[in-house]
């Protein structure tokens, strides 16, 4: 996580049943009006009195995050949904901060109980709480992709090298000691590009490094057949 969890057990809740806690929604509150300019400090020691009688799970804001009552109990947040929810109280400030670590924390909350809608908490009660808060950038920022590893195919040879990468092309050394080269790609690697480049600049090729695969084996084939026909000569000459 890229917050700061901080744990401080307020006074303010009902035991839940081992085993039979049920959860079926998150709901989001804000600490109070913005103009009041309510603290994260203040807002945790209201939660944490006994004499206010209320609580919440959570209280978030950017980079920081207090847990006053574990989830498996039932926090003071929403009369009458308090058995079904987890709370959790927000900084009115709506910080682009502050949404990132709510929507971190949901999505923390659904790893462990599931993919739980989130509401506002006037949607159960005569309040305006959470005021002006977004709850669909809430969403979409607690969603993740789901990402499906690439399954290998057997006609593909085993890399025993990590890609090496130039001009937008790659290659891979195989177990076989083969390169595999996809096409258009070019041959480039500090030991290989070294050796390559000995063997042809003995063979007196200006090679840049820019040709395919095929291109410079036609280029090295037509030097060696151009050599061997001199040699021929030079023996024909030679009888």
């Amino acid at each position: 996580m890229s917050y700061k969890l901080t744990y401080k057990q307020s006074p303010n809740y009902t035991p839940g049943e081992k085993g039979k806690r049920s959860f079926k929604y998150i709901i989001i509150h804000w600490w109070d009006r913005p103009e009041k300019k309510p603290t994260l400090g203040g807002t945790v020691a209201w939660l944490c009195n006994p004499k206010t009688r209320v609580s919440a799970h959570y209280v978030a804001e950017a980079g920081r995050v207090y847990q006053l009552v574990k989830e498996k109990d039932i926090a003071w947040h929403s009369s009458g949904e308090n058995h079904l929810s987890i709370g959790i109280e927000c900084n009115p400030r709506q910080s682009a901060g502050d949404y990132k670590t709510i929507a971190e924390l949901v999505r923390e909350i659904r790893k462990r109980r599931g993919n739980l809608p989130i509401y506002p908490h006037k949607k159960f009660g005569n309040t305006t709480c959470p005021g002006t808060y977004d709850l669909k950038k809430i969403e979409k920022l607690a969603k993740t992709p789901k990402i499906t590893p690439k399954e290998p195919t057997q006609s593909s040879p085993e890399a025993i090298s990590e890609p090496v990468v130039l001009n937008d092309t790659s290659y891979q050394i195989t177990k076989e000691g083969d390169v595999e080269v996809e096409s258009k790609k070019v041959w480039e690697s500090k030991t290989m590009w070294a050796a390559i480049t000995a063997v042809v600049t003995g063979l007196g090729l200006f090679f840049t490094g820019e040709q395919s695969l095929e291109e410079l084996l036609v280029s090295v084939m037509g030097l060696v057949f151009g050599a061997l026909r001199m040699v021929s000569s030079s023996e024909v000459k030679l009888k």
